[in-house]
């Protein structure tokens, strides 16, 4: 958590020109805000032990003007929790041309894959493709050239990935990392597992424990992509 940046979003959102006006927004006096910002950025990840109030205003703010604090504070996108703001839309094919702009890309969205009991493709022949339009900055540092959305059903990556989320897989990044989140092919089904790679085995966990670790030999699977994010469909137009 950055408050420098948390302050440049809300200075951005609501055309702020300088720390009158955030002060003003946040009804708060000007001297409480400049100790408190000060005490924010000096104390880094202790604020929130040491009762910073700077993080309580900010996130009244959220509750009242219905913008999403994990925005706010993290930079994670939609800007806003009201449904007529929300920046991401899921759009069929044939309606692309209306949703794109400078700002914003699409990618390829499936919606048949199954989380704990596998099941679904995604390619773009096993299914009517429809396409999920974001802004640009979401997928930041990522080429989307290889980026797929993939809808989640099942507990199974819980509580880490939830049961109803979208998750943004990079099919271009196939390393192997311990512990890393991906997207597999066993036995003709779709699993989105945490793989741990031993010598001549490899291990599909998953983070909900009720589950067992399925154990399969390295050339029974094969890897499509990493998951590299993941929202709620709650936060989807």
């Amino acid at each position: 958590m950055n408050m420098e940046k948390t302050i440049e979003r809300l200075k951005e959102f609501y055309n702020l020109e300088n720390e009158v006006a955030i002060a003003k927004k946040l009804d708060i006096p000007l001297s409480t805000y400049r100790d408190n910002y000060k005490k924010a950025i000096t104390e880094t990840e202790r604020v929130r032990k040491t009762g910073n109030m700077l993080y309580e205003v900010i996130l009244n703010l959220c509750i009242e003007d219905g913008l999403n604090p994990n925005w706010v504070f993290f930079g994670k996108y939609p800007k806003s929790n009201n449904e007529e703001d929300k920046d991401a839309k899921i759009i069929s094919k044939k309606d692309l041309k209306d949703y794109l702009n400078d700002d914003t890309i699409s990618i390829p969205y499936f919606t048949d894959i199954a989380a704990s009991a596998g099941g679904g493709c995604i390619n773009e022949d096993c299914q009517e493709l429809e396409y999920l339009v974001i802004p640009k900055v979401f997928l930041k540092d990522l080429n989307e050239k290889y980026i797929q959305a993939i809808k989640i059903i099942g507990d199974s990556m819980e509580p880490n990935i939830k049961n109803n989320s979208i998750v943004f897989v990079d099919t271009n990044d196939k390393d192997k990392l311990n512990n890393a989140v991906y997207v597999v092919n066993l036995a003709g089904e779709i699993y989105i597992k945490r793989l741990e790679f031993l010598d001549e085995t490899v291990l599909l966990k998953s983070d909900n424990i009720i589950y067992n670790t399925i154990p399969v030999k390295n050339s029974e699977i094969k890897i499509i992509g990493k998951v590299k994010n993941s929202v709620s469909l709650d936060l989807i137009k």
